[in-house]
């Protein structure tokens, strides 16, 4: 029946009901997409050729690096249920992406109770430090808020936050079957170190984040810290507050 339909059809009008489901078809797809990868990147991997994987060329500019962790929670996921595991991360992760997304962040990594978040790429973003700055005092506070819901947990729902800028080599690296769009630099491994520093519910970003920021962002705590893989101390401070303006 269903054929004998289609064969009375006008064939201007197949063509555009087959289109029309090509559509559809395509826009399911880069709906199940964006459940994996964020929106940015989905749009370039859509519009790329088929000799850009990822749509990214490898390039070095300079962006700003958030690193997230939850505190003690390997331990606590040894004592609780996978069904409670799961509810307590994508509750979390559900809290935070609202703050991510809301200031241009790029979720980057997923490192199970760890999040990587690149400020400035894919989209470009002059204000990429100031964006990261006022993610990560928001989302210290959103936490402490998120904190109180999950009270049944064996141990206080913590997060540590480290925030550093500077030049780094982004693009899709992998063999071909499984590409991977990454950052490459001691830019990034900085800002791991640095949440490595920072203290329960603590952010703690690198001077070179806050330079020219003064007006916009408070600090507390400025101090030379010794980072594995540098040289030289690295000066830091903790963010206590973002300043109104007048």
């Amino acid at each position: 029946m269903q054929n004998s339909k289609r064969k009375n059809q006008n064939p201007a009008d197949i063509k555009a009901e087959n289109k029309e489901q090509r559509a559809d078809r395509e826009m399911e797809a880069a709906w199940r997409l964006r459940r994996y990868m964020s929106p940015p990147l989905v749009s370039k991997i859509l519009e790329a050729s088929e000799h850009e994987p990822f749509g990214i060329v490898a390039k070095r500019k300079r962006v700003t690096f958030m690193f997230l962790d939850i505190r003690n929670f390997t331990e606590m996921s040894d004592e609780l249920e996978p069904e409670v595991i799961t509810d307590v991360l994508n509750e979390y992760y559900t809290v935070i992406d609202g703050i991510i997304t809301k200031y241009g962040g790029n979720i980057n990594k997923f490192l199970g109770d760890g999040l990587l978040v690149i400020f400035g790429d894919p989209v470009q973003n002059r204000e990429h430090k100031l964006c990261a700055l006022k993610a990560g005092f928001e989302i210290m506070h959103a936490v402490r808020a998120y904190s109180k819901q999950v009270s049944f947990l064996p141990v206080g729902f913590k997060i540590g936050i480290g925030i550093n800028s500077g030049k780094a080599v982004l693009g899709a690296f992998g063999p071909q079957n499984h590409v991977d769009y990454t950052a490459i630099g001691s830019a990034v491994n900085i800002a791991a170190r640095l949440q490595g520093l920072a203290k329960n519910d603590e952010v703690v970003a690198s001077m070179s984040t806050f330079e020219g920021l003064e007006d916009e962002i408070d600090i507390s705590n400025k101090r030379a810290v010794t980072v594995k893989g540098l040289s030289e101390p690295l000066w830091v401070g903790d963010v206590i507050g973002i300043k109104q303006k007048r």
